[in-house]
Parts: structure tokens; sequence; C-alpha cells
């Protein structure tokens, strides 16, 4: 054989194990990394917020999570007060164990939560990692009002939208949205932080379904709340979704799975989940997220 096809050759087995390592990386298969890992970085100035000693892991030091991803957190995040353990396999559309699938690591954890006196920063668990556009959103109630019945029913609840006041939306590929939604289905963003600048993603220790587990993390000012009329002495209550598409999940039809409960316990829906999952939630200030076990 010709050295110039044998260097043909060669070069196309090393394009065929490229195209194979790319393959498996997209495919969400990094269970050989280390846990911690980030493998999609923030861009610009999110990049800071979302890993503060920018090394690359969101774990407290590159040796990455051995034991523990909320106490080996470089970020010390605090769990979301949720009903129940997250069971696996319980979304509507979408796969079982996948990219809008929550996970938990037996602690109640499918979400957890920061407040760093300036930016408000979420981390979603979940059973895989996939390149496309989904969203995955944070439903907040600002009034203690909810549902349709008893002395704190909301006189703006509706089939859609049970009592909740405003909805902060990671939209995959796009960026993260923030959403007035008092009594109505999302309209236009009131603030839209476009872009890779405010989320990222990185690999959990936990290992859902036999096979690596993954954190979605990203941020919002307080600020865009602010600007809505809120304060950070205001009480909230919060409530986790995953969406099958790059949009708000209120108003949706594609919403995926529900933190923190088993959505076939309760139809799978915000009006028919919302009631066990908000009353669980003490109404909190932002000043006070960082306090476990609310």
């Amino acid at each position: 054989m010709s050295k110039i096809k044998l260097k043909q050759k060669n070069a196309s087995k090393i394009f065929k194990s490229v195209i194979i390592a790319i393959f498996f990386i997209q495919g969400g298969n990094l269970l050989a990394q280390t846990p911690g890992l980030i493998f999609k970085p923030a861009t610009g100035a999110g990049r800071a917020i979302l890993d503060p000693n920018n090394d690359g892991y969101v774990s407290s030091t590159t040796a990455g999570f051995t034991t523990n991803d909320q106490t080996q957190s470089e970020i010390p995040f605090v769990a979301i007060p949720v009903p129940a353990s997250e069971p696996t396999g319980d979304l509507g559309p979408g796969p079982d164990c996948s990219f809008t699938d929550f996970v938990d690591s037996g602690s109640e954890d499918p979400a957890l939560f920061y407040y760093d006196g300036t930016n408000v920063i979420f981390r979603f668990r979940l059973g895989n990692a996939q390149p496309n556009s989904k969203g995955y959103s944070v439903l907040i109630d600002t009034d203690q009002k909810f549902g349709f019945s008893g002395p704190n029913a909301d006189p703006n609840a509706t089939s859609s939208n049970p009592g909740f006041e405003v909805e902060i939306s990671l939209q995959t590929n796009f960026g993260v949205y923030v959403y007035n939604v008092d009594g109505i289905c999302p309209g236009s963003a009131s603030t839209s932080l476009v872009g890779d600048n405010y989320y990222q993603k990185s690999i959990a220790l936990t290992t859902n379904c036999g096979d690596a587990d993954y954190f979605y993390d990203f941020y919002i000012p307080f600020t865009a709340l602010s600007s809505l009329g809120y304060s950070t002495s205001t009480a909230l209550r919060m409530m986790i979704i995953t969406v099958m598409n790059p949009n708000p999940a209120i108003c949706n039809n594609a919403q995926s799975d529900l933190g923190g409960i088993d959505d076939a316990s309760c139809g799978g829906t915000l009006a028919g989940c919302g009631d066990d999952i908000i009353d669980n939630f003490p109404p909190t200030p932002i000043t006070g997220i960082n306090t476990p076990g609310l």
C-alpha cells in the first residue's frame, strides 16, 4: 500500500473516531467523565456566577463529586421544598429517565436554589442531557392565594394557571425568560436574558436508571423580579416543571414532568397537582431561601 493511501486510511480512521466521540457526547453518554464536570459552560459574565472559581466544575474542587453532590457543591445550593421523593418515569410526554424527567438523590432534591445577594440561581437534576431545545420552568406564587376553593383560593385561578404570578423559564439554546402570568397565559417576557450566558450543564453524582444524571443550572438577577413589583421581603412559594418545547410551561400542552411528586397521583397537571406542591412550600422571602429545611 502506498504511503499516500496509508495516510488517507489513517486519516479516515481518526475522522470516524472523532465522529463517534461526538455522537456519544451529544447523546448524553458522559458516564465515564468526572461527576461535577461542566460540559456546557455558560458564556460571558454568566460563567463567573454559575462557576465562581472558574475551574470548569460545579463541585468544590476539580476532584469532582465523590460522596454527595449537595455538600460538595461549589455553590451551597439548598433543595427546593417538595412533597416527596421524585420518582423516575412519572412524566407525561417525553422519554423516561431522560432530559425532561426530574430525578433526585433520595433526599427530595429534584431542584435546588441559591440567592447570592444579587442573583437567584436554580439547579434542576435530570435523568439525561441532550443538546436539543426544551423548557425548564420555576412557577412562583407571590400572594399566598392558590387554587379554586377554600379561604386561600386565588380569584385569578384558571384551569391553565391555578394561581401563579411569575414564571421563570430556561429555554435551552435560547436563554432564560421571566413572565408575568398573574391570571393569564404568558405573553411577551418581562425580562429576556438571551443566549448562553445564563445557563450551564454538568454531570451529577447520582445515577438513576443505571446511568449518569445531569444538572441544568440557570439564573436570573433579582432585578427581573423587582421590575414586576416584588421585593426581597415578598414571600414566595415555588413549583418546578419541564416542557417538551422551548416555551413557558403555563398554557402549554407539552408539559412533561412536575418536580417533587408522583405525577400519576394527582393527574399530572398544574391544576391537579399544584395544591399538593404549593401547600408543601413555606412562604419564604428570597433572602430566606438559603436556609436548609424550609
